[in-house]
């Protein structure tokens, strides 16, 4: 029983290693100034969220990724000056405001999506389709399990 303990911490243990050193790479990958795009990291998950979920609440957006409001609400200021969101009253709660994708938006959100596609299919593209397909799987798993713990 101590020895699988000892093996499941050992696993978790490189596991929580090689996850911050893919971070790493990522963003240094994906960096604001390495980018042929004028996206941040922030704008391009909140336009991806709204591009795959629809219209939300500023706060129901900080509240589910986990973000600060007031970092979130000065981001969707300059969003909102560059076109790439727009509010609107929400029909069920006239106080509130309802964040949503404008067309320039979709459109900065599908080039940089392209360009994170083309860099991830590169790299995996000597790897066997199951490999990949198991590594999709797996990291949803893994990201819906901390989805979990920050989402109530």
């Amino acid at each position: 029983m101590a020895a699988n303990r000892s093996k499941l911490y050992d696993c978790s243990m490189q596991l929580s290693e090689e996850l911050a050193r893919l971070l790493v790479l990522m963003a240094k990958v994906t960096s604001d100034h390495q980018r042929q795009t004028s996206l941040t990291r922030l704008e391009y998950l909140v336009l991806g969220r709204l591009s795959g979920g629809g219209p939300i609440r500023a706060g129901d957006l900080a509240q589910q990724e986990g973000l600060e409001q007031s970092t979130l609400s000065r981001r969707l200021a300059v969003m909102e000056e560059r076109g790439l969101v727009s509010r609107e009253v929400d029909p069920t709660d006239r106080r509130a405001q309802l964040l949503h994708l404008t067309d320039a938006g979709r459109q900065e959100h599908d080039q940089e999506s392209a360009r994170r596609v083309r860099l991830v299919t590169e790299v995996v593209a000597d790897w066997s389709s199951p490999d990949r397909a198991e590594l999709v799987r797996l990291l949803h798993e893994l990201n819906t399990a901390l989805q979990n713990r920050i989402t109530p």
